[in-house]
């Protein structure tokens, strides 16, 4: 009998400045955290579940229409598929990427494009939605690509955001200056 429960792929591909793809990657990941089943408590069971944000802060979290949103818009690191430089083991209390690489034009950072969020997909027997986004190198520099995530919308005052996903990459991936890099996670379940 078939595997109902979620499976998770990431697809990574690096352009150089011309847009030419110098690296693809795909690879099943492991690395749903803690985070992603609290908020599916949240919304099943109508209550209340503490969950920590990205700022180690506990809050508590209520079923609401928000939770769950990663459709973060341009420029904005907070929500959606983000990167970072950190090394450190996936652990499933992780509640933020060790070392994001901030929004911006300047040394060590990186220009984040809106991020989407597609309809779901049926191709029997299989469901499945993906997320999207490219983030562009403008620094001036190269710029090490060594852990991706998802941070995903809480509903309470002010809209934190928890870390629902976190992979460490096994070969760090190089981003040149005027480069990008995209990165899709597919969640996907089985009948």
């Amino acid at each position: 009998m078939p595997s109902s429960r979620p499976t998770l792929f990431c697809t990574i591909a690096v352009r150089d400045p011309q847009g030419r793809v110098t690296r693809r990657r795909r690879f099943r990941s492991r690395s749903f955290l803690q985070q992603w089943n609290r908020l599916i408590a949240a919304q099943v069971l109508w209550t209340t579940i503490t969950i920590k944000d990205v700022d180690n802060v506990d809050k508590s979290v209520t079923q609401a229409t928000w939770n769950f949103r990663m459709n973060g818009g341009a420029a904005d690191p907070s929500r959606g598929i983000v990167i970072g430089t950190g090394t450190t083991a996936v652990a499933i209390g992780d509640y933020k990427l060790e070392a994001l690489i901030p929004e911006g034009a300047g040394a060590g950072q990186m220009n984040y494009q809106a991020c989407s969020v597609a309809m779901p997909v049926i191709a029997a027997p299989y469901c499945s939605f993906k997320v999207a986004r490219v983030v562009t190198n403008n620094s001036g520099d190269t710029i090490t690509v060594k852990e991706l995530g998802v941070y995903a919308v809480m509903l309470v005052p002010g809209n934190p955001s928890g870390c629902v996903i976190r992979d460490v990459l096994g070969t760090p991936l190089d981003v040149l200056d005027g480069g990008s890099i995209s990165v899709d996670y597919t969640i996907r379940v089985q009948a």
